[in-house]
């Protein structure tokens, strides 16, 4: 008995070895036209999605790594090192997708790591003195608007902030200025300005050291509001106020707390013209909870602007139910979200089967757009009436939203330029109209597959070699040519494709 398991046991063992994969190879450090070994680098293996962690390696002093007992599965490798921007060997990609369930030997992949771009600088007020602790947010320009989130990093007691280990590209830097005993945040773009339409972008370049001085001085075109607290009663001391910019999506523009004196007064100055958001909440006291006094949207010009703030109360509500399309299981639950189209408000409801009805009391009055919330595994189809629905000052307004369950999927192989062979490790991105750009990477063998795909109109490209950041930029997908394509899916198909990818000398 004892031998049988015995033989039982090596058997498994046998398996598991079997069913393990090996990644090895090199990093180099490149600077200028010299390479040596990377020894101390961080080789990473994470799960397809990025997420999950399932081994590490540090490369030894000739730049060697070895990652053993990977799962056959997809992973994606990278590599790490504090103050350098990372790439495989001949790619522009930070990261690679391997199949390892595809590979009859044990994969080789090399890394190269280049010393990241530097941004430095001095922080000062409008008398020319540093301002200490600052919080300075970097964004790097991608073109046509789009901008990718870089860091953050803080000023230190000389009011001087260092950002390194920078992707090479274009910035923006903006440096948010608190001045706690008004409650309040002075945002400034670099070179000092607190508009972000009038920033001056910084470029960086690999291993480059750049300066950027940013000069807090008042602007004439900033714009500040006075206003008075009405019909708040005995309340005044529990009343919490914050100013919130709109429209434009940068959150940090303004997002400020309002000091309130006793007379119900107030005013915040030093702000870019243009729409916020004045909200105004009463704190819970014993046995009473907490409660919205007022939001009201405000168009700030420059100058002086006054307002009234008085009492109001959400009373609208937006109810209804889901209807389905398709064949595939229905979730349990499904999140739904609607945001005022001047954020004056979200709310988000959950539709529980078997009836899968909602209802999303205390709206504020206005026009409320609607999307899914949760999960990935639905699309919206239609509403009635509308997408964008109305709330009323007071009682409901019906709402009846048919959810996709029939998703499509897209499999297929991206071929190189000009050849018949298959591209590997290709990126691979489907553009909608409206909604969320998906992309993927294909891998060793050029073969590339899309799961979930909401019906609709797409565009859809392959590139050799580009950042994912730049897929968001319209100039890259104009400059691709032909080989961009439009894309139909309908509900439940499955769509095989080969693809020619954009060529890079374009």
């Amino acid at each position: 008995m004892s031998r049988t398991l015995g033989r039982a046991a090596a058997l498994l063992l046998f398996s598991g070895v079997l069913q393990a994969a090996a990644v090895s190879g090199n990093v180099w450090l490149i600077q200028g036209q010299a390479r040596k070994p990377a020894a101390g680098a961080s080789v990473v293996a994470r799960g397809a999605e990025g997420g999950e962690r399932l081994g590490s390696a540090v490369a030894d002093p000739q730049g060697r790594y070895r990652l053993a007992d990977l799962p056959k599965n997809r992973v994606r490798l990278g590599v790490e090192k504090p103050g350098y921007v990372s790439r495989v060997a001949g790619r522009p990609d930070r990261e690679l997708l391997l199949d390892l369930a595809a590979l009859e030997a044990p994969a080789v992949v090399d890394f190269e790591l280049r010393p990241g771009g530097v941004i430095t600088g001095r922080l000062t007020d409008e008398y020319g003195d540093p301002i200490e602790n600052v919080l300075i947010v970097l964004s790097r320009t991608l073109g046509g608007g789009h901008s990718s989130g870089s860091g953050m990093v803080r000023a230190d007691d000389r009011g001087i902030y260092r950002a390194f280990g920078l992707e090479p590209g274009r910035y923006v830097l903006l440096a948010l200025i608190p001045h706690p005993f008004e409650g309040r945040v002075t945002p400034r773009y670099y070179p000092g300005t607190p508009e972000r339409s009038r920033a001056r972008p910084v470029e960086v370049t690999a291993g480059q050291e750049v300066v950027a001085d940013i000069a807090a001085r008042s602007e004439a075109v900033s714009a500040r509001i006075a206003g008075r607290i009405v019909e708040v009663g005995d309340d005044l001391s529990r009343l919490r106020m914050r100013l919130l910019a709109a429209g434009d999506g940068d959150g940090y523009r303004a997002d400020r707390g309002i000091s309130i004196d006793p007379g119900g007064n107030f005013v915040v100055a030093d702000l870019a013209p243009g729409p916020y958001v004045l909200w105004a909440d009463l704190q819970a006291r014993a046995q009473e909870p907490a409660r919205t006094f007022s939001r009201q949207l405000l168009h700030l010009a420059p100058g002086l602007n006054e307002v009234l703030v008085r009492p109001g109360r959400p009373g609208g509500r937006l109810e209804g139910g889901l209807v389905f399309t398709g064949r595939q299981p229905r979730p349990d639950e499904i999140g739904i979200r609607a945001t005022h189209v001047a954020r004056l408000h979200a709310a988000t409801a959950v539709a529980r089967g078997p009836e899968y009805r909602f209802e999303m009391p205390d709206l504020w009055p206005g026009s409320y757009s609607l999307e899914l919330a949760w999960p990935d595994s639905v699309y919206l189809h239609s509403a009635r009436p509308a997408r964008e629905v109305a709330a009323p000052e007071s009682g409901a307004a019906a709402v009846e939203l048919t959810i996709g369950l029939d998703l499509a999927q897209l499999s297929g192989v991206v071929k190189a330029p000009g050849a018949a062979r298959p591209l590997a490790h290709a990126r691979v991105a489907l553009a909608p109209a409206t909604g969320r750009l998906l992309h993927a990477q294909a891998d060793q063998n050029g073969r590339v597959r899309f799961p979930s795909v909401p019906p609709g109109d797409y565009r859809i490209c392959a590139w050799p070699q580009i950042d994912p950041a730049l897929l968001y930029a319209p100039e890259i997908w104009e400059q691709a040519g032909p080989a961009a394509r439009r894309l139909s899916f309908e509900a439940g198909a499955h769509i095989e494709l080969e693809l020619t990818a954009a060529d890079d000398r374009r």
